[in-house]
């Protein structure tokens, strides 16, 4: 409905680049990230220098799963406004996800300069640290995103996911429950649980953790593979 209405508007106001904008953002909360882009299109021709315009068109082509061109949006973005943290943000996203968490880390202390209280960037900081086999300096990276987010489930979850490659599962547990408290229904957090009980040797739990995952998320193939 609400993009129904926004396309209306748009019949009335074409070069509104506020309503492109729109539009593209409600396209990309539909998945429908080929329209979203499209809008995003519209939206540059109009105004090309444009940053936010930039950064959302990255956020529509990394959700298509185009990272090189959703890289290029970003650094566009950046070219224009170099202070945009969340910018420097999602574009360590898009390197972690080519498989670079080196230059993916640069990305993230640069959104952290510009930003230190940013609590995403910290979390994803520690994800890129994971990444390069380094689980303290995450823990430290997650522990900071907590200090300014309390009830970020997912930092609680991946700072389990730390403890666990250090071979903790019992505070792993501990790390899972808060995660879990925070949003009952993270599918990821019951799975990363269940493989924690089972490093505790309680195989009765770890099942019971593992088809909570399977009842939110049925495809969950790990689970199904660990079950």
């Amino acid at each position: 409905q609400a993009s129904n209405q926004a396309g209306d508007l748009l019949t009335r106001f074409p070069r509104s680049v506020a309503l492109n904008n729109i539009c593209g953002a409600i396209y990309t909360g539909l998945k429908n990230f080929d329209a979203a882009i499209n809008s995003y299109k519209k939206a540059l021709t109009i105004k090309p220098n444009y940053a936010e315009t930039h950064y959302n068109m990255g956020a529509a082509l990394m959700g298509k799963g185009d990272l090189n061109a959703a890289i290029d949006s970003y650094n566009k973005a950046l070219k224009i406004k170099p202070a945009y943290a969340e910018a420097y943000n999602n574009l360590g996203a898009a390197l972690m996800g080519k498989d670079e968490p080196g230059t993916a880390l640069d990305s993230y202390k640069k959104a952290l300069k510009i930003k230190p209280d940013y609590a995403e960037a910290h979390n994803n900081m520690g994800n890129a640290l994971m990444d390069k086999g380094d689980p303290d300096a995450a823990i430290d990276s997650y522990e900071t995103a907590l200090r300014i987010k309390p009830d970020y489930a997912e930092a609680h979850n991946n700072m389990g996911n730390a403890l666990m490659g250090k071979d903790e599962p019992s505070t792993a547990i501990d790390s899972y429950n808060k995660a879990l408290k925070i949003k009952p229904d993270y599918a990821e957090a019951h799975y990363n649980m269940g493989a924690a009980l089972m490093g505790e040797g309680d195989p009765d739990a770890a099942l019971v953790s593992y088809k909570k995952a399977l009842k939110i998320k049925p495809d969950y193939a790990e689970v199904h593979y660990n079950i």
